[in-house]
C-alpha cells in the first residue's frame, strides 16, 4: 500500500515501540514493581502469611516516620526546644550524612553477583547500564519532572539543594543470598574495593560531616518483594567504623531494584532519597487500607512534588511564607508571616499563593485552626505561637503547573488541596504522635480531604468543607475536642485569583445516642447492590477488620453470622455494598442491614475515641418486576474443595454441535503433604440431557506440580480465561501472583478430544486482550500510532509461532464470537469527535497482512480507513463498548456512557443495544451496573428467540478469587425490561432450551450442604432459547442493509444514536456476516479513569 514520507520517518520509532510488545516472551521475563507495594501485593502477602514479617522489616528500617535528626532541626527552627528537654544543639544541616541544603555528593554502585553453591550468577539485563544509572543522578535527557535527582530536588527545594555523583560497577565476592542478612557488609565491601582501586571515596562527603552523603546500590537479579532485603529501600548504616584509609563512614544506604532504564526508576530513586532526607512514607502498609495521604505525593505514589508540609519540615518553606488563620465565634484572625494578627468579623477571603511560584522562588501555604487549642500530654499549643504548627490544623496548598507539578500526568490545571494535619510531637520530641503508615482515615499525620476522585484529590471551585460535610473539618468526628467550627470554601478572588473564604460555624457537641443512619430506597434492593449511607452527624469509618456491616434475615437477632457487606468512600460519600445469594434473597424477601457498634468513629472526648452505636436498617428485596429468582438451584457433580478462596471458572465454550465445556484450575492445599499432585487444570463437559452433570477430566500435562510451577500454590489463586479456537482446540490463559510483586502466567493449547496440552508459551502481557479469530489466538494491543495484532498458532512440536499485523489509526479490538472481531478507531481530543468500528469476518481477517517480524509487519501495515470489513457503523455518541456478540440477524452490544454533554465525567449509564444487520432502527435497554470495580467486564449471551443475558463481572484474571460476585442482567426479546440476579465464580453460563443455566458457587456457606460442589442456577427467561449462528450475508433471503437506518420513533432506540451502516468495504466479495459499531472518542478522554472494556 502507498506510504507517505512521514510513515517512513515514523517506522523506526514505531517498530522500536512494538519490539517489547510481543505476545509470548522469548525468555522468562522479570516483573518489576515500584518501591511502593500495591494493595493486591499487600493482600497477597497477607494470604501467604508473610505480611507481618514484611511489615516488621519495613518498620525496623524507620521509613514510616520522620527522621529524629530532622525533627530536632525543625524544633530548633520553631523555638520549640524550651518546651521539652533542653537540646542546645545547632539545627542539623544533614540527616545521616545527606545535606538538606548545598550540594549532595553521592556514590552509586551497580552490583552483580557470582554463582556460588547452587545459586546462579546474577547480572544485569541489556539496557540496564552504568550510563543509565549515572543519568538517574544528574541526567537531563528524560522528560520533566523526573529527569534526575539533581533536577527534581533543585526545583523541589527552590534551588537550595543540588546533587552530583558518580556511578561505578562492582562485582560482589559472594552470591546474592549471602548478603541477605549482611547488607552493611555488601556496602562496605563495595566502597572499600573502590577505595583500593584509587577512587577518592572521602570526596563524597560534600558537607564534611564524616559521613558519605549517600550510597546507592543497584543490585542485579529479581526483587523478592516489599518488606525484604532485595527491594528498593532506604536504610541507615549500622556500620560505625570509617572506610579503611579514610575518615569517612557510611550513612544513608539506598538499595534499588528497578532497572535503571525502566520507566519509574528515577521516581523510585527520588522517593528513596526523600527517606535519606528524613521524610517518611505517606502510604499505609496495612492490607485493606490504601488511602494514605489521599493525593498524589512523591512519598505516597511517586507522583509530583513533595507536599508543602514536607518542605516546611525540611526547612525549604519558612514561617515567613506561611499565613496562619484562626476562626472562632468572634470572627477570624489572620497572621501573615511574622506580621501582627489582624481581626475580621464574620469571614475572610484570603488570596492563595502557589506553593511553586517558579523553579527557584519559594511559595507558601495557609494554615487554619479553630478556636480550640490542641492539648497533648498536658502541653497546649496555639496556632499563633512560635511552635504553633506543631499541632493540629488544616493546610491549604495551591499548586500551579510549574516546577515538579509541571507534567500533564500530575496536574493539568491549578489545584487547591486541603490537608488535615495532626503534627503534635510525643513527649520526647523524637516523633509525631500520628502516623500515615498505621493511622486510620480521619486520624493520621496528614491526609488530603478533597473528593474530586482524580488522584490529585483537589477541592473543586465552589466546594466547601465544614464540620457538617463529609469529609469534615472536625478532628476524628464531631464531639468536643474534635469539633473545630472551621468552614472553608474555594472561591475566586479579584481578577480571577484563587482564594478561599474562611469562617466559623457553631454547633453544640452531639450525643452519640442521637446517631442514626439510613439508605435510600431500602424497600427495593437487589442481590448485588450499593447504596449511599446518610448519617445524622459527621462520621469516619473505623478500620477495625472485625467491624463490618452484615445482612441479617427475618430480623433474627440470634443470626449473628449474617452475610457480610463492604464499606467504601466514593466522592466523599460512604457507600455500603453487598452480594447476596439469589437462592435466598428472592423478590419481596425482608432483611436487615446491621451496622455494628464501633463501625463508625464519631469523635474523641476526654475518655478517648467515641464510636457509633449499632444501627439496624430494614431492607426488602425488589419485586419480581425487576428481580429474577432462579427457578431451581442444584448442586453439580463438579467437586472443588471448599476454601477461603475459590477457583474462578472460565467461560462456557460452545462447540459447533452444541456441546458445552469449561475449565477450572483446581488448586491444592500447601499445608497438606502430597496435595500438590492434586492440582491440575480440569476440563468439564456439560451433559446436554442433564446440565447439572458434568464429565470432569484432568488435562494431561497439567498435573504433578504444573500449577505450582506457575506460582499457583493454593485454591483460588489462578486467574483464568479460555478461548475456543475450533471444535478440537481451546487455549487457556492462566496467571497467578508470584509473591514478589510480579506474576507468573502461561497460555496452554488444549486438544479437546484428548484432554491434553499440545503447546504452551508464556505471554509477555500480564492481562492480554485475547480474541479467537479463524482458528488462531490473537492478542490485540494498542501501541504507537495503531493497533498491533499478534497471531499465535501452535506447531506440531509443541512450540508456538507468532506473526504480526499492524492497523494504523486503529484503537482497540473486541471478540464478537464465531471467529469474528471488531476493530475500532476513535480520535483523541474533543469528546464529540465520534468513532468508527469495523467487524472483521473470516474473509476480512484473512486479508490482513500478517508477517513474521515486526519490521515486516510495518511494511505490510494497513490503515484503518482501508480495512476490509463486512459492515461499518459510525456514531457520535459518547459511549464505550463493553462487549459485542453476533446473534442471528443482529449485533448485540453492551456499552456505557463515559461523559456528559458538557464533557464532564458522569455516572455510568449502561445499556444493551441490538443493531439489525439489515440497517433497521436499533433498540436498547438501559440497566444499572452494580459491580463496583473500576475494571469491570461484560459477557453477552444472546438467545435464539431474542432474549439476552449480560454477565457483569470483575477482572477474574487480575483478581482471581471465585468468591467475587457477578451481576446477571436478563433482557426480554424486545429489550423493554431488565431483571437482575447474581452469580459467583465468573461469567460461566449457557442456554439450555429456553432456560439460562448459570454455573458458580453458593454464597450460603453455612446453610448450603454442598459447598464443595459447583452449583447450577436455572432461570426461565422470556423469549429465550439456544443461540443460533448469525446469518450469512450472501444468503439472498437476507434483506439488504439500509442506506440510512435512522431511529424510527425513538421509543427504544439507542439513546439518540445516529447509526450509519454500510455493506462490506474493500475489494473482497461478501462472506460470513460481520458488523461494525461505534464507540466515541470520549473513551480515550476517560481512559485514565476506566480501562477500555473488552469482551472475554
Amino acid at each position: 500500500m502507498p506510504r507517505s514520507a512521514s510513515f517512513a520517518i515514523l517506522k523506526p520509532l514505531i517498530v522500536a515501540a512494538l519490539a517489547v510488545a510481543c505476545f509470548f516472551a522469548c525468555a522468562p521475563s522479570s516483573a518489576f514493581a515500584s518501591c511502593i507495594p500495591s494493595q493486591s501485593e499487600l493482600e497477597a502477602y497477607e494470604a501467604d502469611g508473610t505480611l507481618a514479617q514484611r511489615q516488621a522489616y519495613q518498620k525496623a528500617l524507620g521509613n514510616d516516620s520522620f527522621d529524629q535528626e530532622l525533627l530536632e532541626g525543625l524544633q530548633e527552627r520553631q523555638g520549640a526546644a524550651s518546651s521539652r528537654s533542653a537540646r542546645g544543639k545547632v539545627p542539623p544541616a544533614s540527616v545521616s550524612g545527606m545535606p538538606l541544603e548545598g550540594t549532595a555528593k553521592v556514590l552509586a554502585l551497580r552490583v552483580s553477583f557470582p554463582a556460588e553453591g547452587d545459586e546462579e550468577a546474577m547480572a544485569f539485563d541489556e539496557g540496564d547500564t552504568l550510563k543509565a544509572l549515572q543519568a538517574m543522578i544528574d541526567g537531563t535527557a528524560d522528560a520533566a519532572p523526573y529527569e534526575s535527582l539533581n533536577a527534581y530536588y533543585g526545583r523541589s527545594s527552590y534551588g537550595r539543594l543540588s546533587f552530583t555523583g558518580r556511578a561505578y560497577d562492582y562485582a560482589a565476592k559472594h552470591c546474592r543470598s549471602y548478603y541477605t542478612d549482611r547488607v552493611d557488609e555488601l556496602f562496605r565491601e563495595a566502597v572499600t574495593a573502590l577505595k583500593e582501586q584509587g577512587v577518592d571515596v572521602a570526596s563524597f562527603d560534600g558537607n564534611e560531616d564524616g559521613l558519605i552523603d549517600g550510597v546507592y546500590l543497584h543490585f542485579a537479579g529479581k526483587t523478592t518483594g516489599w518488606g525484604t532485603t532485595w527491594w528498593s529501600n532506604h536504610r541507615k548504616s549500622s556500620d560505625t567504623e570509617p572506610i579503611e584509609g579514610t575518615q569517612v563512614r557510611l550513612g544513608s544506604e539506598i538499595l534499588l531494584h528497578e532497572p535503571a532504564n525502566e520507566n519509574g526508576s528515577t521516581e523510585t530513586i527520588i522517593h528513596e532519597t526523600g527517606h535519606a532526607l528524613g521524610l517518611p512514607d505517606f502510604y499505609s502498609n496495612k492490607a485493606g487500607s490504601s488511602s494514605g495521604i489521599n493525593t498524589h505525593d512523591m512519598m505516597f505514589d511517586n507522583v509530583g512534588d513533595q507536599c508543602a508540609f514536607s518542605k516546611w519540615v525540611l526547612g525549604w518553606i519558612s514561617n515567613l511564607d506561611i499565613t496562619r488563620v484562626k476562626v472562632s465565634n468572634d470572627g477570624v484572625w489572620v497572621k501573615r508571616g511574622d506580621g501582627e494578627p489582624e481581626h475580621f468579623d464574620g469571614s475572610v477571603t484570603e488570596a492563595l499563593q502557589s506553593m511553586n511560584l517558579s523553579d527557584k522562588e519559594t511559595g507558601g501555604f495557609v494554615a487554619v485552626a479553630g478556636d480550640l487549642t490542641s492539648s497533648v500530654d498536658g502541653r497546649s499549643f496555639d496556632l499563633f505561637d512560635e511552635d504553633g504548627l506543631l499541632s493540629s490544623f488544616y493546610l491549604l496548598q495551591l499548586d500551579n503547573q510549574v516546577g515538579n507539578q509541571d507534567a500533564e500526568s500530575v496536574l493539568e490545571n491549578g489545584a487547591l488541596r486541603m490537608y488535615r494535619v495532626q503534627a503534635e510531637l510525643d513527649d520526647s520530641g523524637s516523633d509525631f504522635l500520628e502516623s500515615n503508615a498505621y493511622g486510620v482515615d480521619g486520624d493520621k499525620l496528614i491526609e488530603a480531604l478533597g473528593a474530586e476522585g482524580d488522584g490529585f484529590n483537589a477541592l473543586k471551585q465552589g466546594a466547601s468543607v465544614t464540620p457538617f460535610t463529609n469529609p469534615s473539618t472536625n478532628f476524628a468526628g464531631g464531639l468536643a475536642g474534635g469539633f473545630t467550627g472551621i468552614s472553608v470554601e474555594r472561591t475566586h478572588g479579584e481578577e480571577g485569583q484563587e482564594s478561599v473564604t474562611l469562617s466559623y460555624v457553631a454547633k453544640e457537641p452531639i450525643d452519640p445516642s442521637d446517631f442514626s443512619a439510613s439508605i435510600a430506597d431500602a424497600s427495593s434492593v437487589q442481590c448485588i447492590d450499593s447504596r449511599t449511607l446518610s448519617f445524622s452527624m459527621s462520621t469516619a469509618c473505623s478500620e477495625d477488620p472485625n467491624k463490618y456491616p452484615t445482612i441479617v434475615f427475618d430480623s433474627d437477632p440470634s443470626d449473628d453470622w449474617g452475610r457480610s457487606a463492604d464499606l467504601s468512600s466514593v466522592d466523599g460519600e460512604i457507600r455500603v455494598s453487598w452480594a447476596l445469594d439469589p437462592a435466598e434473597f428472592q423478590p419481596g424477601k425482608r432483611a436487615e442491614l446491621v451496622l455494628p457498634e464501633g463501625l463508625f468513629i464519631l469523635g474523641r472526648d476526654s475518655s478517648g475515641t467515641v464510636y457509633a452505636p449499632e444501627v439496624r436498617i430494614p431492607i426488602s428485596a425488589a419485586g419480581s418486576e425487576s428481580m429474577l429468582a432462579p427457578e431451581s438451584t442444584s448442586a453439580t457433580n463438579v467437586h472443588l474443595p471448599d476454601s477461603v478462596l475459590r477457583e474462578p471458572l472460565s467461560d462456557v465454550l460452545t462447540q459447533s454441535n452444541g456441546s458445552k465445556l469449561f475449565f477450572v484450575a483446581r488448586g491444592f492445599n500447601p499445608d497438606e503433604e502430597g496435595s500438590e499432585s492434586n492440582g491440575c487444570l480440569l476440563l468439564n463437559r456439560v451433559d446436554e440431557s442433564n446440565p447439572v452433570q458434568c464429565a470432569s477430566v484432568p488435562v494431561e500435562g497439567t498435573g504433578g506440580g504444573w500449577l505450582s510451577e506457575l506460582g499457583i500454590f493454593q485454591h483460588g489463586q489462578a486467574g483464568i480465561e479460555a478461548k475456543l479456537l475450533d471444535d478440537n482446540t481451546a487455549v487457556v490463559f492462566l496467571r497467578s501472583p508470584d509473591g514478589y510483586g510480579g506474576v507468573k502466567k502461561t497460555c496452554a493449547w488444549v486438544d479437546l478430544s484428548q484432554s491434553k496440552v499440545i503447546a504452551q508459551a508464556e505471554p509477555s502481557s500480564d492481562t492480554p486482550n485475547l480474541l479467537s479469530c479463524q482458528g488462531s489466538l490473537v492478542e490485540a494491543r494498542r501501541t504507537g500510532d495503531g493497533l498491533l495484532l499478534i497471531k499465535s498458532d501452535a506447531r506440531n512440536d509443541g512450540s508456538v509461532q507468532e506473526s504480526y499485523a499492524i492497523v494504523l489509526g486503529a484503537s482497540a479490538a473486541n471478540d464478537a464470537g464465531s471467529g469474528n472481531m471488531v476493530v475500532s478507531s476513535y480520535q483523541s481530543g474533543e469528546a464529540a469527535s465520534g468513532a468508527e468500528m469495523k467487524v472483521l469476518d473470516g474473509q476480512a481477517f484473512s486479508s490482513l497482512r500478517f508477517a513474521g517480524s515486526l519490521d515486516e509487519a510495518f511494511d505490510e501495515a494497513v490503515s484503518f480507513s482501508d480495512l476490509v470489513c463486512a459492515y461499518s457503523f459510525e456514531s457520535k455518541e459518547a459511549v464505550s463498548i463493553d462487549a459485542a456478540m453476533l446473534a442471528g440477524d443482529s449485533l448485540v452490544v453492551a456499552s456505557h456512557d463515559v461523559s456528559t454533554a458538557e464533557g464532564e465525567a458522569a455516572p455510568l449509564a449502561s445499556r444493551v443495544t441490538k443493531y439489525p444487520l439489515n440497517g433497521g432502527s436499533p433498540t436498547s435497554c438501559t440497566y444499572e451496573n452494580r459491580i463496583s470495580s473500576e475494571d469491570f467486564y461484560v459477557r453477552l449471551s444472546p438467545g435464539a428467540d431474542g432474549a439476552v443475558v449480560a454477565n457483569v463481572y470483575t477482572n477474574r484474571v487480575a483478581d482471581p478469587d471465585g468468591n467475587q460476585p457477578s451481576e446477571l442482567v436478563f433482557f426480554d426479546s424486545s429489550l423493554q425490561t431488565a431483571k437482575y440476579s447474581a452469580g459467583y465464580g465468573g461469567p460461566c453460563g449457557f442456554w439450555q432450551g429456553s432456560n439460562y443455566m448459570n454455573l458458580g458457587y453458593s454464597a450460603l456457606t453455612s446453610q448450603w450442604d454442598k459447598t464443595d460442589w459447583l452449583r447450577c442456577d436455572e432461570y426461565k427467561v422470556a423469549g429465550g432459547s439456544d443461540p443460533v449462528e448469525p446469518v450469512d450475508p450472501s444468503d439472498p433471503a437476507k434483506p439488504n442493509p439500509a442506506a440510512d437506518s435512522g431511529n424510527g420513533d425513538g421509543s427504544s432506540a439507542g439513546q439518540g444514536a445516529e447509526p450509519s451502516v454500510s455493506a462490506r468495504t474493500g475489494d473482497s466479495p461478501a462472506g460470513p456476516v460481520a458488523l461494525c459499531l461505534a464507540a466515541c472518542a470520549a473513551t480515550c478522554a476517560v481512559s485514565a479513569r476506566r480501562k477500555m472494556r473488552r469482551n472475554m
